[in-house]
């Protein structure tokens, strides 16, 4: 039997504070065309969670349903992190639940300093990929939004110093 797989867009683990931790993206096109905007997302999802906390006498904020989406969220307030899921809608809601409460578990165990507000290098959490991977809430392909980010500025830069190196040639013949 198959390994089952609910492939997530983007994953995200946040401090309660809005500071991300690790952007996940799946690599699909939904992703990549909003890869840019992955910390304000973070952000935006932390202050969702502030404001639910808030407005609502301190109620916990778990599923937010879009038109083609849903977002789950996993909240510990005493570690004082965020996970959270986007999907499409059509996915196992139960199933992306119990894997992102396992993924949970088993990050904070063997990352026990990602509690600590001061601890903010994201590398030191590179393992969390193969942790999603296992659970079977990405398929194949996991990126770190901010080192795809990275590495795109890196080609589109080598792109521009080409680009100017042969004008600079044609312009002298």
């Amino acid at each position: 039997m198959a390994k089952k797989v609910a492939p997530a867009y983007d994953i995200y683990l946040i401090r309660t504070s809005g500071i991300p931790l690790f952007a996940g993206c799946s690599q699909n096109d939904y992703c990549m065309a909003r890869m840019g905007q992955h910390e304000l997302q973070a952000g935006f999802l932390a202050a969702i969670n502030a404001f639910s906390k808030e407005a609502f006498e301190n109620e916990k904020i778990h599923t937010i349903f879009m038109d083609n989406i849903q977002i789950n969220f996993l909240i510990n307030e005493n570690d004082g992190l965020i996970f959270a899921v986007i999907h499409e809608k059509d996915q196992d809601t139960n199933f992306i639940k119990k894997r992102l409460k396992d993924a949970y578990d088993v990050f904070i165990n063997r990352y026990p300093e990602a509690k600590d507000e001061t601890v903010v290098q994201m590398d030191q959490f590179s393992e969390i990929q193969n942790i999603l991977k296992q659970l079977g809430l990405v398929e194949n392909r996991l990126g770190n939004t901010l080192e795809m980010q990275f590495e795109e500025k890196v080609r589109h830069s080598r792109k521009r110093r080409l680009f100017n190196w042969v004008k600079g040639l044609m312009s002298a013949s």
